[in-house]
């Protein structure tokens, strides 16, 4: 009788033939020098597939499923948000979804969100993604763990991302397109706005920031990368607008009482937002 070899691949019902996708990390951030577990979930894993975490040291990659990994490893020494590399064949990067970090760490979910216009996917991680061609959406963050304290710093990151409904986004200025903070009148009193887009109407990959401070615009940051880490941090009486780990402006402006995060998008959608209470 013979006898029939078998690949991993279809022992386990996986296809090698798609680069891996990661929907979630699981915890999504950890203290410096620490030794933890994380737990990645997405598509099409397999037995042979490869995990990096950029300044971290990566010790064990265990198989659960297509579906899941559980990688041990050791974080490094240095605090920010860094990207993870999974490989099974094909290799896929995905930035900034991991947190090394003091700070108590707060990623929303799809139940945290408040719509009060347009229509908008919030249901992988949380993350604001517009879900109507060309259909400018608003939403606030309203549980407990992003209602910001009067008083409290913290630390707001996150990415703009190109939507894939846009295929053929508008030049200009464009107004809805942005990460505020409000207050407790819901005026806007911090954030960050794509102002261009593609940045003079070339790279779509390119864009032009500005960033608010109680009611003045300020900043004119041009030709920055689209998907660059924006950050909004409040330490005592200053505040600091950071790209992509650079400070970009520094304000002494105080807005008193409670804040709330307000996400505004007509053709872009917001990915990787993390409030870090610090």
């Amino acid at each position: 009788m013979g006898t029939t070899k078998l690949r991993a691949n279809q022992i386990f019902g996986i296809s090698t033939n798609y680069a891996p996708v990661l929907n979630n990390v699981l915890p999504v951030s950890s203290l410096p020098s620490t030794g933890t577990s994380v737990r990645l979930l997405g598509a099409y894993f397999n037995p042979n597939t490869t995990v990096l975490i950029s300044g971290q040291t990566v010790n064990t990659v265990s198989f659960i499923s297509d579906n899941e990994l559980l990688v041990g490893l050791t974080t490094g020494n240095v605090e920010g948000t860094f990207a993870i590399t999974i490989n099974n064949g094909n290799s896929s990067v995905f930035t900034n979804r991991f947190i090394v970090s003091f700070g108590d760490v707060k990623v929303p979910t799809n139940n945290d969100w408040v719509i009060t216009s347009g229509q908008v996917n919030t249901a992988i991680n949380g993350e604001f993604k517009l879900a109507v061609k060309d259909s400018p959406a608003v939403g606030y963050l309203n549980t407990a763990d992003f209602i910001i304290p009067d008083g409290v710093d913290f630390e707001l990151r996150f990415n703009f991302l190109t939507s894939p409904i846009e295929a053929n986004p508008d030049q200009g200025y464009t107004p809805n397109q942005g990460v505020t903070l409000i207050n407790s009148s819901n005026a806007d009193v911090y954030g960050f706005f794509v102002w261009d887009y593609p940045y003079a109407n070339s790279n779509p990959a390119l864009a032009q920031y500005i960033w608010r401070e109680g009611t003045t615009i300020k900043g004119d940051l041009k030709n920055v990368a689209l998907e660059s880490v924006c950050s909004i941090k409040r330490v005592g009486a200053q505040t600091y607008y950071i790209v992509d780990g650079i400070i970009r402006y520094t304000s002494a402006f105080v807005s008193s009482g409670d804040l709330k995060i307000k996400a505004y998008i007509s053709e872009l959608s917001i990915i990787n937002l993390k409030l870090i209470y610090i």
